[in-house]
């Protein structure tokens, strides 16, 4: 009988032991993904930054190729073909 009572507390002992591992690999694996979630935001919004400010450079180009074309078309005399 002894011995059934030891064997109980053997098992009841190991079962606390893995719910609390398990709790504690839920809370690791819920940090992970909030930090992750984090990460990804903060990545976002440094993309669509650089991706703004390449499209503004981009923007600025095309205005001065416009300029130039334009420039050149007027300055020469010669027939506006873009607007065919």
């Amino acid at each position: 009988m002894q011995e059934g009572i030891k064997e109980q507390q053997r098992l009841v002992s190991q079962n606390e032991v893995v719910q609390a591992a398990s709790a504690e690999a839920t809370r690791l694996i819920d940090t992970a993904h909030a930090e992750s979630d984090r990460l990804r935001g903060e990545c976002d919004v440094y993309v669509d930054t650089k991706l703004a400010e390449f499209e503004e450079m981009l923007n600025g180009t095309l205005r001065s190729v416009g300029r130039g074309r334009h420039q050149l078309r007027t300055a020469a005399g010669t027939h506006d073909y873009a607007t065919r």
